[in-house]
């Protein structure tokens, strides 16, 4: 976790962690953090990042979905 005057900023999923508990996704690595906006990281080969998240601000969640097909390409 990183914590500053500002803001936090934590990891709340990650592969290696889940791995080592016999979990395995796709999902590569997630984090939370206040007042930031984050998201949910995930990668299609061969492309570098993509991006999805869910914030919430002040007490509301605002979620935005991102769905990807290979058709869509």
């Amino acid at each position: 976790m990183h914590r500053d005057h500002r803001e936090f900023f934590s990891e709340t999923w990650g592969n290696a962690g889940l791995s080592a508990l016999g979990v395995n996704l796709r999902f590569v690595e997630d984090y939370d953090s206040r007042p930031l906006k984050r998201g949910l990281h995930f990668r299609i080969p061969p492309t570098t990042w993509s991006k999805t998240g869910a914030n919430k601000l002040r007490g509301l969640s605002e979620t935005v979905m991102v769905m990807i097909q290979e058709a869509a390409r």
